[in-house]
């Protein structure tokens, strides 16, 4: 996959240009540097001395016939061979911890009705919160109202 280093508009795909002589890029890199060798002459005169190299390499090594029961050979042996179906994945089995406190069926229900007693103790937790205050209020008033009518007893 071509990076920013090796293609951006400013600058030759210098590095990939080899590789697109020999059909050797992704689809996105070659199409990259076809669209780049569309605008660039320096570019396309380079491919074209990669592609004729590449041409004289084919043409370095001798030509061979190979023997005529090579391709009966060849035919046979991929006929045998059958190709190998790919397989689905096989689910994975999570080992579990063991029978601990969180796998009971019974903690599983439970847990629910716990909460819920948890809500309503808060809820009354907090209800009781604005009565009591409310109360002392009250009993402090009655107390003042009946202090004066009190008085201790002075020493003799």
């Amino acid at each position: 996959m071509a990076t920013n280093d090796q293609m951006n508009s400013s600058s030759h795909p210098e590095d990939l240009l080899e590789a697109f002589a020999l059909n050797a890029l992704e689809l996105d890199e070659e199409e990259l540097v076809q669209d780049h060798l569309d605008a660039c002459d320096r570019c396309s005169v380079v491919v074209s001395e990669y592609l004729r190299v590449a041409a004289v390499f084919g043409e370095a090594v001798p030509q061979l016939e190979p023997s005529s029961g090579l391709r009966g050979q060849l035919m046979q042996a991929v006929s045998r061979a059958e190709p190998k179906a790919e397989q689905a994945p096989q689910p994975q089995v999570v080992p579990s911890v063991g029978r601990g406190l969180a796998d009971s069926r019974l903690v599983r229900m439970l847990m629910p009705m716990a909460a819920s007693v948890a809500v309503i103790l808060v809820v009354l937790a907090l209800a009781m919160n604005v009565r009591i205050p409310a109360r002392l209020t009250t009993w402090s008033r009655r107390t003042q109202t009946c202090a004066p009518a009190w008085t201790p007893a002075s020493p003799r």
